[in-house]
């Protein structure tokens, strides 16, 4: 359907999982991984590269809770967590240009 329409460009798609997104031909656009906020708010480390100036599309509800999986040589540990769009996340998707982020499920 997208094809006969010709609604790929202005069409992007979204997932919670990479995996599906992968799966995508490299002619459709998308959203950038969610794994790059779950860096930025968990481990303080802003991975954008600063000096490429693309356009990039991120997407997430402005509050997600999440479980953080850590393993060990012995086991795992897992535990709760909240993925929370904040300033430094903002300040790190904005620093080199080009930032369109949609919030998603938003109550007033």
């Amino acid at each position: 359907m997208l094809k006969e329409e010709k609604a790929f460009r202005r069409t992007r798609f979204y997932s919670t999982n990479q995996a599906f997104l992968n799966a995508l031909s490299d002619h459709v656009q998308r959203f950038e991984s969610r794994d790059i906020l779950a860096n930025i708010t968990m481990n303080h480390h802003c991975l954008i590269d600063k000096k490429v100036n693309t356009q990039r599309w991120y997407g997430l509800e402005l509050r997600r809770k999440v479980e953080v999986v850590e393993k060990y040589t012995l086991g795992e540990a897992r535990s709760s967590s909240d993925l929370v769009w904040d300033h430094e996340a903002m300040k790190c998707f904005r620093a080199s240009g080009g930032a369109h982020i949609v919030l998603f499920g938003i109550k007033r």
